[in-house]
C-alpha cells in the first residue's frame, strides 16, 4: 500500500473517532469511556476564541501553518460528517455529481459570500449570535437534539440547517466548508502558505483526471499542468490516494 493511502487512511480513522466521541459528548457526556475525549470540544477554534484559550488557539494557528485545513477533516465534527454523509450517500463518489471547476462568474460570486459570511459571523458575535454560523455550534445543536423529544422550533432549525447542509453535499462536496463556514473561510486565507501540502508532480501527471473526479472539493481543475486550490483543500488525501502514477504527495 503507497504511503500516500496509508497517511488517508491514518487520516480517515482518526476523524471518525473524533465524530464517534463527540456525537458521544453530547448524547450521553457522563459515559465513563468518553472522558478520555473531552479535551475534543475544547479544541474547536469558536469556543476556544470564545473562552480565550490562547495555547489552543496558538496550536490551531501552527497546524495551519504547517498542514493547511486539516483541522476542517480530522477535528471539526460537521466537517467529518458532511465527509462521511457523502461517502456512504454516494458509495464513495460512485455516483452522484462531482464538485467541478468554477467558471470565474462562479468563482467571484462564491468570493462575495464567502466574506459576507464571514463578515456576518464576526458582527453577529456582537448579538451572541455567531452559533448560528459556526460549525461546532450547528453540529452541536443539532446532535443534542436527537436526545431530547420535545418538539421545539429551535430543534427544528437545528435539524433543518444540518440536513440542508449535508444534502449540499449531494450537489457540490463541502459546499458549507468552502463558501458558508466562517472558520473555513477564515483558515482558507493561510491554508494557501502551508509548509506541507498536497503537490502535483507535473512530470508524473498524465492528466488522467482520477484526482479531479476524486476530489469531494473541487480543488483540482481538469487542465493540463493542474494546480491544487489550497484555499479549499482540507488535506484529505482522497486524491493522492486514486492517484496510480503517485503524482500526488503531501510535502
Amino acid at each position: 500500500m503507497r504511503v500516500s493511502r496509508i497517511v488517508g487512511w491514518v487520516r480517515f480513522l482518526a476523524a471518525l473517532v473524533a465524530l464517534a466521541a463527540m456525537v458521544g459528548l453530547f448524547v450521553c457526556p457522563s459515559a465513563a469511556w468518553l472522558q478520555a475525549f473531552s479535551w475534543l470540544p475544547r479544541i474547536q477554534l469558536v469556543p476556544a476564541v470564545a473562552a480565550g484559550s490562547v495555547l489552543v488557539l496558538v496550536g490551531i494557528a501552527v497546524s495551519v501553518a504547517l498542514c493547511g485545513r486539516l483541522y476542517c477533516s480530522t477535528v471539526c465534527p460537521l466537517g467529518i460528517l458532511q465527509e462521511i454523509f457523502r461517502d456512504v450517500v454516494t458509495l464513495g463518489g460512485r455516483w452522484g455529481a462531482r464538485p467541478g471547476r468554477l467558471r470565474p462568474v462562479e468563482k467571484t460570486v462564491e468570493n462575495a459570500i464567502r466574506i459576507v459570511c464571514l463578515l456576518a459571523f464576526v458582527a453577529s458575535a456582537f448579538f451572541g449570535l455567531f452559533a448560528f454560523l459556526a460549525p461546532y455550534g450547528i453540529f452541536g445543536r443539532a446532535v443534542a437534539s436527537f436526545a431530547d423529544v420535545k418538539v421545539t422550533a429551535v430543534k427544528v432549525l437545528a435539524l433543518g440547517q444540518l440536513a440542508l447542509i449535508l444534502l449540499a453535499t449531494l450537489w457540490r462536496g463541502r459546499f458549507w466548508c468552502n463558501t458558508i463556514c466562517p472558520v473555513g473561510t477564515f483558515l482558507g486565507l493561510f491554508s494557501r502558505f502551508a509548509v506541507f501540502r498536497v503537490r502535483i508532480d507535473r512530470a508524473k501527471c498524465v492528466n488522467c483526471n482520477l484526482c479531479v473526479r476524486a476530489c469531494p472539493n473541487g480543488c483540482i481543475p481538469p487542465d493540463k499542468g493542474k494546480k491544487v486550490d489550497h484555499s479549499r483543500c482540507v488535506s484529505c488525501f482522497v486524491c493522492a490516494g486514486v492517484c496510480g502514477k503517485e503524482a500526488l504527495t503531501w510535502r
